[in-house]
């Protein structure tokens, strides 16, 4: 492959090895502290090797690609760049871990018959198995490690032809099922340009990723852009970053960075977790820019994490919300925010275009441009913009205004004071009785209502027999005397902020939410939930009475401290020994925090993924009582340590 036709980072990282050999090109930083570091040299003479491999062992295809299911980490980085010097398209998706396997399978079967792949490229524990799992069904791809596909190669790929594709990544299915986005070279090298511009960085930047690289923020803004802008990067797993947010900014004052970000819900984890005495230890007057994008950005988030860290050096003025997706590559607008001009329950603006993105606001039925201010369907046209999806495009993916293209992104917002306002997805607009509703809107009122119990909601609609009805669903914990007054505050309050009083309030504990894998609210996944009846029993009276089962090697007093944590954990009243953690609202965050719970109790290491895989506290003491007795303990010496549990800062023991 001709070095003109490589991407440009791919080309970067060519001279930058040549130039500067020696000098890190990433880090990546494990839950323990340990620290794996790649040169530009060693990262340029991999990816090439392994490049050479990916053409010997790529499977005829109709378009030949390449699907990634390593995890984040220094071989992730080096197969990315492989996939760009084989010209190759690299497909990212995320792996199906044991603990979400039913749904990563589901999901990743979905991917794998709409790209057809023609290699995958796994780490062996799961390359193993993967061909003969029904993920792979009929679909003739080739899977290898990475060590196996070196050693097919020979020699240095010197060519071939090569895919105008660089990156086919999967959109995150929050109102349809997920289409492969197509990123061209032309795609990637404007839309890296653009941010490594927008960001202002320089060769003095430094910055820390734990954005998951399946996803673009991740991919695009975390490991691509800092090749281009030649600047030091340290990347981290999301999954520690869920299991102790305050790991995040640690690597931020330690390494002095100067941008990293994360989506909103990552700033309120730790305005949520982080305890005063990690505050005292942080040094995060370095950090100029924090990025906060891929979901709605709360003003409310904004305030309190800047009052929660601003003894650790943090400014509000840092905060920069921005607005992209998969289609635009990664990045569409963004600008620093101004704290003295925006209420809390104002959307917040996310920046100016980018320079050489057309943004106009149309009415979508009508298929016409809106007056200034007026809202409508965002659409955009510039060079980080696709030409469409992998094999197929649906026929509302563009449209056309006064002649010319355009991409709909699905998204409703306005231009206003030179700053987009995105304001939620199109198809989870409703109307009822004549009037237009933003789910966004209605949730952002039922959680104000709720500012003291610190609530998650979702708004949908559904139509029933009696007509449209309005859903609100909330994760909350509601007192046991508390369940009337939770609805009524929650309808008053949404009626005060947007005309609307909700036909059904339902409340119950986390978990309760569609969200997809990078956390965006499926709501309408919900209301086909609500309408199947899979919400009539939640209720907002927590769970029942805990079971004991007989004892065993004392692992029925360990599973009753277990269940005890799960319900702290999960924030509901109680968990009975053979309830499921799932069912209570658990997910990857609370297990990782319930692990880390465990751990700093009984003195030897918890896996994060405990909880997921054992799910019942029978089955989380079972395992805790034979992994302390392959280290020669008791299980009476595992009921003693977990006599006083840890309780992870900011969840309540009661």
């Amino acid at each position: 492959m001709s070095w003109n036709a490589a991407p440009q980072v791919a080309r970067i990282l060519h001279d930058r090895a040549t130039a500067d050999p020696q000098r890190t090109a990433y880090e990546f930083v494990s839950g323990d502290g340990g620290l794996t570091a790649i040169s530009y040299d060693e990262l340029f003479t991999r990816a090439m090797a392994l490049a050479a491999g990916l053409r010997a062992v790529s499977r005829p295809a109709k378009r030949p690609a390449v699907l990634l299911q390593y995890p984040a980490g220094i071989e992730y980085v080096v197969a990315l760049y492989a996939c760009m010097y084989a010209g190759l398209p690299a497909i990212p998706a995320h792996p199906p871990e044991a603990w979400r396997r039913k749904g990563a399978l589901s999901r990743l079967s979905a991917v794998m018959a709409d790209a057809r792949p023609s290699v995958v490229l796994a780490p062996r524990d799961l390359a193993g198995s993967f061909e003969h799992d029904s993920v792979a069904g009929e679909i003739d791809a080739r899977v290898v490690t990475i060590e196996d596909c070196v050693a097919a190669g020979t020699q240095r790929h010197d060519g071939g032809d090569a895919d105008p594709a660089v990156l086919v990544q999967y959109t995150s299915g929050t109102t349809r099922a997920p289409r492969g986005v197509v990123i061209s070279r032309a795609n990637l090298d404007s839309n890296v340009a653009a941010i490594a511009a927008r960001f202002g960085l320089t060769p003095e930047s430094r910055t820390v990723i734990w954005l998951p690289p399946f996803h673009d923020m991740g991919l695009i803004g975390g490991i691509l852009t800092p090749m281009y802008a030649g600047i030091a990067v340290r990347l981290m797993s999301s999954l520690d970053f869920l299991k102790r947010p305050v790991d995040w900014l640690r690597q931020i004052a330690d390494f002095g960075a100067t941008v990293s970000g994360a989506p909103d819900f990552a700033y309120d984890l730790c305005v949520r977790r982080v305890t005063d005495e990690q505050v005292a230890e942080l040094d995060l007057s370095r950090w100029e820019l924090a990025f906060n994008g891929a979901e709605r950005v709360r003003a409310s988030t904004l305030r309190e994490f800047s009052s929660r860290f601003a003894p650790a050096g943090f400014r509000a003025e840092a905060f920069y919300p921005c607005y992209g997706l998969a289609e635009a590559t990664l990045y569409v607008s963004g600008g620093h925010w101004d704290p003295a001009s925006e209420k809390d329950t104002a959307p917040v603006p996310c920046g100016p275009p980018l320079d050489d993105m057309t943004v106009r606001i149309v009415d979508p039925a009508a298929q016409s441009a809106v007056p200034a201010g007026a809202t409508g369907e965002i659409w955009l046209r510039g060079p980080s913009v696709v030409d469409g999806h992998w094999d197929r495009t649906e026929p509302d993916t563009f449209g056309r205004l006064d002649g010319v293209r355009y991409l709909r992104t699905g998204d409703l917002g306005r231009l206003d004071r030179g700053g987009l306002v995105v304001l939620g997805r199109l198809r989870d607009r409703f109307t009822k009785r004549g009037v237009n509703y933003h789910p966004e809107d209605i949730e952002q009122a039922a959680e104000a209502a709720l500012a003291s119990l610190r609530s998650s909601a979702a708004a949908f609609a559904v139509d029933t027999d009696d007509g449209v009805r309005a859903v609100v669903l909330l994760e909350v914990r509601v007192p046991p005397d508390g369940r009337a007054d939770l609805a009524q505050r929650v309808r008053s309050g949404v009626l005060a902020q947007t005309g609307l009083s909700p036909d059904v309030v339902v409340a119950g504990p986390p978990g309760l939410i569609s969200r997809t894998a990078s956390g965006k609210v499926q709501r309408h996944k919900c209301g086909q939930r609500f309408l199947a009846g899979e919400y009539d029993r939640f209720t907002v009276d927590g769970a029942g009475p805990a079971t004991v089962p007989p004892d065993d090697a004392g692992v029925a007093a360990v599973a009753r401290v277990v269940a005890g944590l799960m319900a702290a954990v999960c924030e509901v009243d109680s968990c009975a020994t053979d309830q499921s953690f799932l069912e209570i609202g658990g997910d990857s965050l609370r297990a990782a925090e319930g692990a880390a719970a465990l751990q700093a109790a009984v003195g030897f290491p918890v896996p994060a993924d405990t909880f997921l895989m054992e799910v019942t506290p029978d089955g989380v003491a079972g395992r805790l009582v034979a992994d302390a007795s392959a280290r020669g303990l008791s299980g009476h010496d595992v009921r003693t340590r977990l006599g006083a549990p840890a309780v992870p800062a900011g969840v309540s023991s009661e």
